[in-house]
C-alpha cells in the first residue's frame, strides 16, 4: 500500500461446498497492514448440469459472483 493510505476493510474469507463444487476465498493482510492477498480457487465437479438443477447451480455461481465482488477498501490522507 503506498506511504499515505490505509486499510480500512477486506473481504473475509470463505468457503463453499455442495453437490456441484467447491469455492474457497482466503484474505490475508501483512502485519503491518500494507499488503493485501487474496487467493481464490472454484471447483466445478460435475461435467453437466440437468436442466432441473440448472436453478440452483446458477445459485452457487451467484454467490461465487458475490464474494469475488466484496471490495478492499482503503483511504488517503485526506480520507479518499
Amino acid at each position: 500500500m503506498p506511504d499515505g493510505f490505509r486499510l480500512l476493510r477486506v473481504p473475509t474469507g470463505r468457503n463453499l461446498k455442495n453437490a456441484f463444487g467447491s469455492f474457497d476465498l482466503e484474505v490475508a493482510v501483512s502485519p503491518d497492514g500494507r499488503t493485501v492477498k487474496a487467493r481464490s480457487l472454484l471447483s466445478v465437479e460435475r461435467d453437466r448440469i440437468a436442466a432441473n438443477e440448472y436453478g440452483e447451480f446458477r445459485a452457487f455461481l451467484r454467490e461465487v459472483d458475490q464474494l469475488l465482488g466484496e471490495p478492499i477498501v482503503i483511504t488517503g490522507e485526506n480520507g479518499r
